[in-house]
């Protein structure tokens, strides 16, 4: 039975010589991995990270790889491709994608939030330097590891471990306080509309990013091997 759904391309790699395997969030059937034959055409448009397709597929259940009857941008990128700094955004979004989400089921409430992250950040006039950080913290939201507890005068320090804003230190290191606390919260308050609105600096941008990737670490699996953010961290300065 044909089935005709949303998607966004998270990561591909080379199958063979006219092929590659694609794997594709999607709006019906969650994350999958779908063989596309490339042929002499590369169909590199239809496969850069976080591209947004609709596609015709043939879904057969406990399959490891679909395949894909049809497939073209929905809607195309007019920014993100010709953007230095979007693409390395791109580049990073999809990878915690990859590493994050992996449910083989339909979720509309997450598909929604990161179709609509995407176009706004295809369509953003503005500067992007804090997109990835009020990313983050959102989609948390989704993945079940939003903090417990907003920041206050008394409660200021961000335990990692426990995900929740303390009046006090822990008695291990994982923890924030201070300026990068507080602008920790900022992000939980924030929506990715209005992240150019937030007054952060280049110093102050990193600590939070690599707060950012600790707490993912420690709350799900496979985050350790998120590369790009490094990549990221040099272009979004």
């Amino acid at each position: 039975m044909l089935h005709t759904t949303r998607g966004i391309v998270l990561r591909t790699i080379r199958y063979n010589d006219k092929a590659v395997i694609a794997n594709i969030y999607t709006e019906l059937f969650g994350l999958q991995g779908y063989l596309i034959h490339t042929g002499k055409n590369k169909k590199s448009a239809l496969l850069q990270p976080l591209t947004c397709l609709a596609i015709t597929i043939e879904h057969k259940a406990n399959k490891s790889l679909q395949r894909i009857k049809e497939a073209q941008c929905s809607p195309p990128f007019s920014d993100i491709p010709y953007n230095t700094s979007k693409c390395s955004l791109a580049m990073f979004m999809a990878e915690v994608l990859y590493r994050s989400v992996k449910e083989e089921e339909s979720n509309p409430p997450l598909f929604e939030f990161l179709h609509s992250s995407i176009l706004v950040l295809d369509e953003e006039q503005n500067n992007c330097s804090n997109f990835h950080l009020v990313f983050l913290v959102q989609l948390s939201r989704y993945l079940g590891i939003f903090p417990g507890n907003y920041y206050s005068e008394n409660e200021n320090i961000f335990d990692l471990e426990e995900g929740i804003f303390f009046s006090g230190k822990p008695i291990h290191a994982n923890f924030i306080a201070g300026e990068t606390a507080r602008f920790f919260s900022l992000l939980m308050n924030n929506d990715i509309h209005e992240q150019a609105t937030l007054n952060i600096n280049k110093t102050q941008r990193k600590e939070l990013l690599s707060t950012l990737m600790n707490y993912y670490r420690m709350h799900l699996q496979g985050m350790s091997e998120v590369r790009s953010h490094k990549v990221l961290e040099e272009v979004m300065g």
